[in-house]
């Protein structure tokens, strides 16, 4: 439906950043094409940009969006983060007056500081969209010690925040169905909740990767005898790499053609050093920096997908990027409970096997199970990955929040 009033998205996140391809772009991309009039403010990494600003300007001006940006600052911390998004808030005033925006779309709770203010300013309606509890994420992934008194009184104020922008917005957007129980504990009279999880295009991966399989196999050093187990994505904070490689060496001591693999920009040496702590040896594993456009081919050679995360506090608003990815790749996942709603859908589609990765006994059932378990076809996986990660639908879903902000 074509709209007159301009959007404004504002995100803390680049959009040059691997998220930023994958997570904002696409987004943005499919609702201009459903009629909006959008405007994106984000924070750019310098080196980044570098790369890939003059592909995503050029993506930008096909698609009709407008973009202001800045450039992202790193240290000191706290004041870092309070300059940059005072430099983001003057972006986005000397826009105010040529192109007033109707929604203001705030992606987690950073840019929402800026945006919430400006919609009671001019009157915008604003959108939260929290993509998960922020201030627990910090906290449980150890960037901020919640006994040093200043984090414990940023984090004080960053949760005041969340409670206000669940009350005071006038739509939220969550990333898993866990995550609206947990606002309506917190909140009761939180505004109207839409759950919309990390969503990804599966038609790149309807190709039939047949042949590439075998030949990124023999480029990694592996062949059609070796089952392999596949990390994509970012590593550190929650994310519990030495008990996946703990896992993988369980499964290797049954399977002796059992590889890992890692899709990952980040440090090999993080990956190497928890390797080695644990007696893996380098010819079983292999680390691979991947774009986002050739996560289909990579995942494609694999046979099974895996995220152990420490679910904390935030875990309830958690939704992993990676599991749609693996899913619509028709790999079964190795995951841990308690995390969003990966438990309720692996039981539901019977598409992956529920780990606890504080547990040896789970672990070696967990192999057991991948050794007898007869999982269905590629395509029940895409099918199921359309289903609860499609970006049509959650287009859909974005398209309906916006008409009612209108």
């Amino acid at each position: 439906m074509k709209t007159d009033g301009w959007v404004y998205f504002l995100s803390y996140d680049g959009l040059t950043d691997p998220l930023g391809q994958s997570q904002i772009l696409p987004y943005m991309e499919g609702l201009a094409k459903r009629g909006f009039k959008l405007m994106i403010f984000s924070c750019e990494k310098k080196n980044r940009f570098g790369l890939f600003g003059s592909e995503i300007q050029t993506r930008l001006k096909k698609a009709g969006i407008e973009w202001e940006f800045i450039y992202y600052t790193k240290k000191p911390p706290i004041l870092s983060t309070l300059y940059d998004l005072f430099r983001l808030k003057g972006r986005i005033n000397r826009k105010l007056k040529s192109h007033p925006p109707q929604i203001i779309h705030g992606r987690s709770v950073l840019p929402s500081l800026i945006g919430f203010r400006i919609s009671v300013k001019t009157g915008a309606r604003f959108l939260f969209d929290m993509r998960g509890f922020w201030a627990d994420e910090k906290a449980d992934a150890g960037y901020w010690n919640l006994k040093n008194p200043i984090y414990r009184r940023v984090y004080s104020f960053f949760r005041k925040k969340e409670l206000l922008f669940f009350k005071e917005s006038h739509a939220l957007v969550s990333l898993t169905e866990m995550g609206v129980k947990r606002i309506a504990k917190e909140c009761p009279s939180h505004a109207e909740a839409t759950v919309i999880p990390c969503s990804l295009d599966v038609s790149g991966f309807k190709k039939d990767f047949s042949e590439e399989r075998e030949k990124l196999r023999l480029e990694w050093g592996f062949n059609s005898g070796n089952k392999i187990l596949v990390y994509a994505g970012s590593l550190g904070g929650r994310y519990r790499l030495s008990e996946m490689f703990l896992f993988f060496s369980k499964w290797h001591a049954k399977e002796p053609e059992a590889r890992f693999v890692f899709l990952s920009n980040s440090p090999e040496k993080l990956i190497r050093e928890t390797a080695s702590a644990l007696n893996v040896s380098s010819d079983l594993y292999r680390i691979r920096t991947v774009v986002f456009s050739e996560m289909p081919r990579n995942l494609s050679a694999c046979d099974f997908g895996i995220f152990f995360y420490h679910p904390g506090n935030s875990g309830e608003g958690v939704s992993p990027t990676k599991f749609g990815e693996y899913l619509a790749a028709g790999l079964p996942v190795i995951a841990n409970p308690d995390l969003g709603d990966v438990e309720d859908i692996v039981k539901r589609t019977g598409c992956g096997i529920l780990v606890n990765p504080d547990s040896l006994e789970s672990m070696n059932d967990a192999v057991a199970k991948m050794e007898r378990e007869k999982f269905r076809d590629r395509d029940y996986f895409l099918k199921v990955a359309a289903e609860e990660f499609g970006m049509e639908k959650a287009l859909d879903k974005y398209e309906s929040v916006y008409q009612k902000l209108m």
